[in-house]
C-alpha cells in the first residue's frame, strides 16, 4: 500500500514536470511569434513612411483624357495635385470635387498609375441648345442649364425662349419640365431627315399653348402644342410633301387642335392671311 502511494506521487510530479515543459514552451512560442509580430509592425511603419517620401512615388506624368472645352491648364490647376507631389499623399477624392465644379465637367475619373501617375478621364457636356434668360445660358444634353454663353462657346443652337429669369429664380422645377419639353421637341425633329434642311432656329415655350418650332431662316413656324411630338412631326411632314409639290411656302403649322387632334391649320406665304384647313387621314 505505500509503495502504492509512492508510485502514485511519483506519477504526479512527473505529470507535473511535463504539464510545466509544455507551459513554458508555448511561452517560448508565443514570446517568439510575438517578436516577429513587433517587428513585421516596425516594419510596416517603416515602409509607409519609405512611400510617403520616397522620390520613386513622387509624380511625374498626368494625363488628361476626353477634354475639348475644358483646357489642360483650368483642369490642372483645379486638380490641386503637381508633379512631384507624392503619389500616395493625392487626395483624389477631394480632386475630383474640384474638378467636377469645371462648368464643362459632367464626370470625371481621376485614378493613380503606379509608380509615378495621375490619370483622369474626363467626360464633358454636350450643349444641345442656348437658353433665353435675360442672357443666354447653354443647356445640355440632360436638361441642365451649366454656363452662361460666352464668345468662343458653341452659339450655333436653337434658342429656347418664352421662359423668363423670374419663372427660373421662383418656379425651378416647373422651368426644368418646360426645357425638358422643349429637349424632347427638338430630339423628335433632329431624328428626320427633313431637319438637315430645316434645322430648329428657335424654340419658343408658352404655359398655355405649348411648344412653337421655328424652323430654318425662312421655313415655317409650327405650333406643336403639348406632347405627342412624334405623331404631330409625322403630320407636318406629310404638309411640307404637299407644299413643295404645289410649289408653294408654308408660313404657319399649327397642329395643337385639342379638341381634333387630327386636324391641321396652314398658312401660305402668299396667301391673304386665311389659314386653310385639312383633316389628315
Amino acid at each position: 500500500m505505500a509503495n502504492r502511494r509512492r508510485i502514485d506521487r511519483a506519477e504526479q510530479a512527473r505529470r507535473a514536470l511535463s504539464l510545466a515543459k509544455r507551459a513554458g514552451l508555448l511561452f517560448l512560442r508565443l514570446a517568439a511569434v510575438a517578436g516577429v509580430i513587433a517587428a513585421i509592425g516596425t516594419g510596416a511603419r517603416a515602409a509607409f513612411r519609405w512611400a510617403l517620401t520616397t522620390p520613386r512615388l513622387a509624380i511625374e506624368t498626368i494625363e488628361i483624357t476626353g477634354n475639348e472645352r475644358a483646357t489642360d491648364a483650368e483642369l490642372l490647376s483645379l486638380l490641386g495635385i503637381a508633379r512631384g507631389d507624392n503619389l500616395l499623399r493625392a487626395d483624389l477624392a477631394a480632386a475630383h470635387d474640384r474638378v467636377s465644379s469645371h462648368p464643362w465637367v459632367r464626370s470625371v475619373a481621376i485614378t493613380r498609375r503606379f509608380p509615378q501617375g495621375i490619370e483622369l478621364t474626363v467626360v464633358e457636356r454636350r450643349p444641345l441648345a442656348l437658353v433665353d434668360l435675360g442672357h443666354l445660358y447653354l443647356l445640355d444634353e440632360e436638361g441642365e442649364v451649366f454656363k452662361r454663353a460666352k464668345p468662343g462657346d458653341p452659339l450655333d443652337l436653337p434658342v429656347i425662349t418664352g421662359l423668363s429669369r423670374s419663372d427660373w429664380a421662383a418656379r425651378p422645377e416647373e422651368a426644368r419640365q418646360r426645357l425638358d419639353e422643349a429637349l424632347h421637341a427638338l430630339g423628335a425633329w433632329g431624328e428626320r431627315e427633313r431637319s438637315r434642311s430645316l434645322p430648329v432656329a428657335e424654340v419658343h415655350l408658352d404655359e398655355g399653348e405649348g411648344v412653337t418650332l421655328y424652323l430654318g431662316d425662312l421655313g415655317p413656324a409650327v405650333k406643336l402644342g403639348h406632347g405627342d411630338f412624334e405623331r404631330k412631326l409625322d403630320r407636318l411632314d406629310r404638309v411640307l410633301v404637299e407644299v413643295e409639290r404645289r410649289g408653294e411656302r408654308v408660313e404657319l403649322v399649327r397642329l395643337d387642335n385639342r379638341a381634333r387632334p387630327g386636324w391641321i391649320a396652314a398658312r401660305l406665304a402668299d396667301a391673304s392671311g386665311q389659314e386653310r384647313k385639312t383633316a389628315t387621314p
